[in-house]
């Protein structure tokens, strides 16, 4: 009998070891890892391996865009020219007190343009600078650490719309003033918009407002502010490409473009002409003394300077836009990751159990096994046994009561 149970004992121990052996081998075990203060190199190392289970906490979680990120406008060249210079605005002008008397009006309607681009020059300028500083407060906020890939992301959107949002709030101010001035109907000091005609006493009126006509006669600033003419700075025949005269100088500034400042022809055709100076009715001016014209060099734009705006692009376009030509952005990933300034990372993977995890997980199991099995095979056998014996005494039992039964009948 003991041989009989042994020999159970060791196959079932053996079919045991087996099956238990290949549950564990076939088994996966998730492994959590936790890194402790990690480096910029030892977490790019750790997401290359494990993108999607690594997670490091940032110890602050919103971080200024100042702290990673720099942003830079660079602006059309003729905010950094001669011809927003007062030398030349006073110098398209005219010097003396009598040179209004004499001065072709379109010549101080033009130097009032140029004016004008030079004030919002500066304006656009000084709108970027604002926009930036309010932009570099502005927190960006993640509780964990982005990846490179994911912060460079995150940056062009923020980029994308801080460009696309400065210009919009510029037009709205500049679109706002100008409607203002419009619609308060305000002559301009060039009568570019309205004749003032004085009455006398044969007359019913002491001022009279005449709407100037422009493109022989069908358009005027009561019906239409687009009105526009040719800018005229010496005879009639001589015009300047790109330059018109409009309702208002901020009107002829916008229709206008700066093809004129491209070309040295054109520029010289200004400069030869400061000169002149008629009366209102066209003829030489009489008893009048010319004023001198303080020396300066003046050159034209540069044409080999790479520009987004064609040459013929509208003024007011190049306003609409600040004048700006391109944005250049600075990001530092790694000045992200030390404001982030993660403590630790964790990251998790699964694995298969080996060999060795194998072999202690059923050492750690064989005491409690042995002892199952033996109590299971002996108290199998005992009662196989029980059974058995039970079923020969019944058996026994039953033999002579049929032999009497059989007697008696």
């Amino acid at each position: 009998m003991a041989t009989i149970s042994s020999r159970i004992y060791l196959i079932l121990f053996i079919s045991c070891i087996l099956i238990l052996a290949l549950l564990n081998r076939l088994s996966q075990t998730t492994v959590v890892i936790t890194i402790q203060s990690p480096s910029l190199n030892t977490f790019e190392q750790l997401h290359a391996k494990y993108s999607t289970e690594i997670s490091c906490p940032c110890q602050k979680i919103a971080i200024t865009y100042g702290r990673f990120l720099s942003m830079i406008a660079s602006y059309h060249q003729v905010c950094s020219s001669a011809f927003i210079t007062p030398i030349w605005t006073t110098s398209l002008y005219g010097y003396g007190t009598e040179v209004k008397v004499y001065l072709e009006l379109d010549r101080p309607f033009l130097s009032k343009q140029y004016q004008i681009l030079g004030m919002l020059c500066q304006a656009s300028q000084s709108t970027v600078n604002n926009t930036l500083s309010t932009f570099n407060e502005i927190t960006l906020v993640t509780s964990l650490l982005l990846s490179r890939a994911s912060f460079k992301s995150q940056i062009e959107v923020i980029i994308s719309q801080l460009i696309d949002s400065v210009p919009l709030d510029f037009r709205r101010t500049v679109s706002f003033t100008t409607e203002i001035i419009q619609s308060n109907i305000i002559p301009t000091a060039f009568n570019t918009d309205w004749f003032i005609k004085y009455g006398n006493d044969s007359n019913d009126y002491l001022l009279q407002f005449i709407p100037r006509m422009y493109t022989n006669g069908t358009c005027n600033c009561i019906i239409s502010s687009t009105c526009q003419e040719p800018l005229r700075i010496g005879p009639t025949n001589v015009t300047l490409p790109g330059l018109v005269i409009a309702c208002s100088p901020i009107n002829g500034l916008r229709m206008s473009t700066l093809e004129c400042l491209f070309s040295s022809s054109c520029v010289n055709t200004i400069l030869s002409y400061l000169n002149y100076y008629t009366q209102l009715d066209g003829s030489p001016p009489s008893n009048f003394t010319l004023p001198t014209v303080l020396p300066f060099v003046i050159t034209p734009l540069n044409n080999s300077i790479p520009s987004r705006f064609p040459r013929n692009t509208l003024i007011g376009t190049l306003i609409d836009e600040l004048f700006i030509e391109n944005w250049q952005n600075i990001s530092s990933y790694e000045n992200y990751f030390a404001a982030c300034a993660p403590s630790l990372c964790r990251y998790e993977y699964v694995r298969r159990n080996n060999a060795f995890y194998v072999v202690t997980s059923l050492l750690a199991l064989y005491g409690g096994l042995t002892v199952s099995l033996r109590l299971f095979v002996w108290n199998s056998i005992c009662l196989y046994r029980w059974i058995k014996y039970s079923g020969q005494v019944n058996h026994k039992k039953v033999a002579p009561q049929m032999n009497k039964m059989t007697a008696q009948i």
